[in-house]
């Protein structure tokens, strides 16, 4: 059961885990294969059932994506696909580099953000997260064979 304190919180947002950045979001592969799309999952609680505006925001503050969710009262969940609004690709212009994907969508690059959740009321609650840039692995050079 929820606690009494958590009851009476209009709203509060979980952790958001970091996600790792791929090459093949958004690539086309052949027509068989299952396109890679990303999701981040953020869950969420509110004390009413009401409409909450989620903003995706870069660390300069711009908002890279905005949508809403229709919450229930209690524990809720949303998932953001790692796109960016095409309005905002023109105001982030020169300040990040964010390139269209092969599908025609435009996704977050690596770097810090925050999700930012407003209710009815007007009550503003956000949580940080990571995408971490693609890990380069290290090839191993060829051993050299001794006689």
């Amino acid at each position: 059961t929820l606690n009494d304190s958590l009851q009476k919180t209009a709203l509060k947002i979980g952790k958001i885990d970091d996600v790792k950045l791929s090459k093949r979001w958004g690539k086309k592969g052949d027509p068989f294969s299952v396109q890679e799309q990303p999701s981040l999952g953020m869950n969420y609680f509110t004390n009413a059932g009401q409409l909450i505006t989620v903003q995706i925001k870069n660390e300069k503050g711009i908002v890279l994506r905005s949508f809403t969710d229709t919450a229930e009262a209690g524990l809720n969940y949303v998932s953001y696909d790692l796109t960016v609004d095409s309005s905002a690709v023109q105001k982030a212009k020169g300040k990040m580099a964010i390139d269209k994907a092969e599908n025609g969508k435009y996704y977050i690059p690596a770097g810090k953000y925050k999700a930012e959740m407003k209710d009815e009321k007007g009550t503003v609650i956000s949580e940080s997260f990571e995408v971490k840039s693609e890990e380069k692995k290290d090839t191993p050079l060829p051993r050299a064979e001794q006689d």
